[in-house]
């Protein structure tokens, strides 16, 4: 989502997850992240799969801040190029379930505060129908071969 620094957003989730921040468009924007007031703790990007950019890690100096920027890059708005690219700051923060009200302030360098910022609920998949079906059918053929054995 692309989002102006200096408003709240609101994410409720069922179980924890994680908030992923990172600058856009020109290189040298900074970020300090804050959820409820308080400031977020740093967590592991769940983007790990490749083509995937995980994104610079973030750190905790008195506040929860994306990584150090450098300026001179420029991808537009394509976040997972400037999730790559080591000129743009991002960073990956821990989020609790249930209410999180997120404000991002743009505490800057040289850009103009564009960023863009990706929730990931942690859930586990859910089986689908058929893959229960199919683990009960090999479940009842394990229990009658085992139920035959015993009866010879």
């Amino acid at each position: 989502m692309l989002a102006p620094t200096g408003t709240s957003w609101q994410i409720t989730l069922a179980t924890s997850g994680t908030l992923t921040v990172t600058d856009l468009e020109a290189s040298g924007d900074q970020f300090q992240v804050f959820d409820n007031g308080a400031t977020m703790s740093l967590a592991s990007s769940p983007f790990t799969v490749s083509p995937q950019n995980p994104g610079q890690p973030g750190y905790i100096d008195g506040g929860s801040f994306t990584s150090d920027p450098s300026s001179g890059g420029y991808v537009g708005e394509d976040i997972n190029d400037a999730l790559g690219n080591a000129e743009f700051s991002s960073g990956t923060f821990a989020l609790d379930s249930g209410v999180n009200v997120i404000t991002i302030d743009y505490v800057g360098s040289v850009g103009v505060g564009d960023m863009a910022f990706i929730a990931e609920s942690s859930t586990a998949p859910t089986p689908e129908p058929s893959s229960l079906a199919l683990f009960g059918t090999g479940l009842v053929g394990v229990l009658v071969t085992f139920r035959r054995k015993l009866m010879a």
